[in-house]
């Protein structure tokens, strides 16, 4: 019968599979029982059916991971890796252990070098520059403990990820599933001398090659040229993978500094689908610059949207030789998606980097939106490259702030990105204060438009800047506006357009600031349900605003739309519930303490409330509270008007008593302070009386 190795909380035991259905999971009744919290109560099945066997997900909230993967039912292979909760289980033997490979194949050799290579590699890098110490784009800073923790986990990941490789067009021997860069992650595998599925991207001067000289064999060798144009040089795998259910990415590589100028890091494209447009795109931290082969880690998270990506291998620089080695990538257990910031009636989700989604109309409409600085002679860096960027939000704007690298000398320049929605329209403000943009040619925007039929305002000409562009598709129109004129061009791209808009740095500004504006026109027709309502709310008639979207939603067919106005009818609701809360507030405070003051204050709270939510829906509940003040006027003006009788009551006694200056100076009080009371014209009289000889 098959086995199972099981591993948890620093403990290991071997368990024999039975015929039939062996179940696992916290609960006593299991087959298997591990006392895990993470593990459902029945969380998975191993059915073995002579000599094959498959495992089938019971349902579980953590799910069941296989060499990394989630999955509902999978036939297992020895050496499979199971993954439940904190749980680690091997089907029949270890990944990688003394059973993985026969003795004597050229395969095996390869892989003890590899290993043998490995374990010479010293724990901790000496040397890193102040700036590179091993601090990942989430700010997270290692010191030299976690950099070594760091280099002890890629050590372990690439003893684990070495697979035998009989030559050019030899066999693979899959010995690491978990890693999806399966074909050829050691560049091994060449054809007309360059490795097989990899290929060179970027638009800078390079080549691609394969070396002897890798960390025990082959490797992968980047070779940039230093004219002009794009300072990234790419070398991308050529699969894309989907995501499926996972969390993110964990990518390892190992690099060599042959000579380069720049830095190496490893890049993932988030993917709509597997072929849909690219979402957005990031870099990992820079690899540090020490002798000899360095480890390169990173993890990523993807955007909520994105259903696949690809890796690449990049060099940030002008000229040199770049090496890589020993690829691994995986995906990491379901966890949260990035933050998704809801300014009024658009939906913007920004990266780590500073690069932005904005959604209009229920659906993305702009995404991969971010910024890139030229230099005319160095050559380009995106807004990817940037570093330290900090996240600062409020109802209305959200601030991003970090460091962008300078495309001619590579140093760090400080930059704000604003994002703010008013009067129906969202603004992406970029900021660099102080003088920073000295050997900067030209700020670029770029963002790519999803499901666009065509572009209006395009100049004639790629030199000439216009004031603003537009979008129409079968969703409606979005338009662009800019600050100032923009040289405007686009490029087809998977699953829409990429537009980039170019403006030019003056010499010697200060505090340059490059913005534009993103709204929506009207959808189909003049009378657009959106356009009435934005009017509305700009009047602040919000009651109609939320009877128009009422009346709409009942008639629409189109799920983006309906989506679009049921965000829009939950945050009028919800603006309507605190405005509510706060009358409600103001007429107890009136009731409890039956003063005419606060009564008066509080009907003027309501009848605020009334103006901007008119309608019969409110009118009930206003007018319920309405009544209440009224009986606490009512109730302060009788007792009011008792007291005043009573003075003019005293008042008359102190006459009587021959006191009349007393009782004069009370009676003046009085008219003086509640010229209207209901004693006042009796008041007078007594008062004429008292002045009389």
């Amino acid at each position: 019968m098959p086995k199972l190795i099981i591993e948890f909380q620093g403990q290991e035991w071997t368990v024999d599979l039975r015929e039939g259905v062996n179940l696992l999971g916290r609960g006593v009744s299991c087959t298997i029982p591990i006392k895990d919290p993470q593990l459902s109560r029945e969380h998975c099945e191993i059915r073995v059916s002579g000599t094959q066997s498959e495992i089938l997900d019971k349902g579980s909230m953590n799910g069941t991971f296989v060499n990394g993967i989630r999955v509902q039912q999978q036939a297992l292979r020895p050496g499979d890796r199971i993954t439940l909760g904190r749980v680690t289980a091997w089907y029949e033997k270890k990944a990688g252990g003394p059973e993985a490979a026969g003795p004597g194949t050229s395969a095996e050799a390869r892989v003890r070098t590899r290993r043998a290579a490995v374990e010479e590699t010293p724990a901790v890098l000496e040397g890193l520059p102040p700036d590179y110490v091993l601090v990942g784009r989430a700010g997270l800073p290692w010191g030299r403990l976690g950099a070594a923790v760091l280099v002890l986990g890629l050590l372990g990941a690439a003893a684990v990820a070495v697979r035998g490789l009989g030559g050019p067009g030899g066999r693979v021997s899959e010995e690491d599933r978990d890693n999806l860069v399966r074909r050829n992650p050691s560049f091994e595998r060449v054809e007309e001398g360059r490795p097989l599925p990899w290929a060179l991207r970027g638009t800078g001067k390079g080549s691609l090659s394969v070396l002897p000289q890798g960390r025990t064999g082959s490797c992968l060798s980047l070779e940039k040229g230093s004219t002009g144009g794009d300072l990234i040089l790419e070398c991308v795998y050529g699969e894309e993978f989907p995501l499926g259910r996972s969390a993110g990415v964990e990518a390892s590589a190992w690099a060599r500094y042959d000579g380069f100028g720049g830095w190496a890091a490893l890049k993932v494209e988030w993917l709509r689908s597997v072929g849909g447009p690219v979402l957005a795109e990031e870099f990992s931290a820079p690899a540090p610059r020490a002798p000899g082969w360095i480890p390169l880690q990173a993890s990523f998270v993807p955007p909520a949207e994105a259903g696949a990506f690809r890796i690449a291998l990049a060099g940030v620089g002008r000229s040199g030789r770049l090496s890589f080695d020993d690829v691994s990538v995986r995906l990491r257990p379901p966890g949260p998606a990035g933050p998704e910031i809801l300014l009024g009636t658009h939906r913007v989700a920004p990266a780590r980097d500073g690069t932005l989604r904005l959604e209009t109309r229920g659906r993305r409409s702009l995404v991969n939106f971010h910024a890139r600085l030229e230099s005319l002679r160095e050559g380009v860096l995106p807004q990817s490259c940037a570093r330290n960027v900090a996240l600062v939000r409020s109802a209305e704007h959200f601030l991003l702030k970090g460091k962008m690298i300078g495309p001619a000398d590579f140093k760090e320049i400080d930059f704000e990105e604003v994002v703010v929605h008013k009067d129906g329209q969202t603004a992406i403000k970029y900021l660099f204060p102080g003088n920073p943009l000295q050997q900067v040619d030209r700020f670029v925007l770029v963002f790519t438009a999803l499901k666009v039929d065509r572009v209006l305002g395009l100049p004639e000409t790629p030199e000439r800047a216009v004031d603003r562009i537009s979008f129409r598709s079968e969703e409606g129109e979005v338009v662009v506006e800019y600050s100032e004129p923009a040289q405007v061009r686009v490029e087809p791209v998977r699953g829409g357009l990429r537009v980039i808009q170019s403006f030019a740095v003056e010499p010697g500004e200060t505090d340059a600031m490059f913005a534009l504006m993103v709204r929506e026109a009207a959808f189909g027709t003049e009378g657009d349900v959106f356009e009435r309502v934005a009017k509305l709310r700009r009047q602040r008639k919000f009651g109609a605003a939320l009877a128009q979207l009422s009346e709409e939603l009942p008639k629409t067919k189109d799920p983006a739309v309906r989506e679009r106005i049921e965000n829009d009818l939950r945050q009028f609701l919800e603006m309507e519930r605190g405005e509510w809360a706060e009358v409600l507030a103001s007429v107890s405070q009136a009731v409890l303490s039956a003063g005419a003051e606060a009564a008066v204050a509080a009907m003027g709270t309501l009848d605020r409330y009334q103006e901007i939510w008119e309608g019969e829906a409110f009118a009930a509940k206003v007018q319920a509270q309405r009544e209440k003040l009224r009986e606490v006027l009512a109730a302060a003006a009788s007792e009011e008007a008792a007291r005043h009788k009573l003075i003019l009551e005293r008042a008359r006694q102190r006459a009587a008593g021959g006191r009349k200056a007393l009782a004069a100076l009370m009676i003046r009080t009085l008219l003086g302070r509640h010229p209207g009371s209901a004693v006042a014209d009796e008041a007078r009289e007594f008062l004429k009386g008292l002045s009389e000889p």
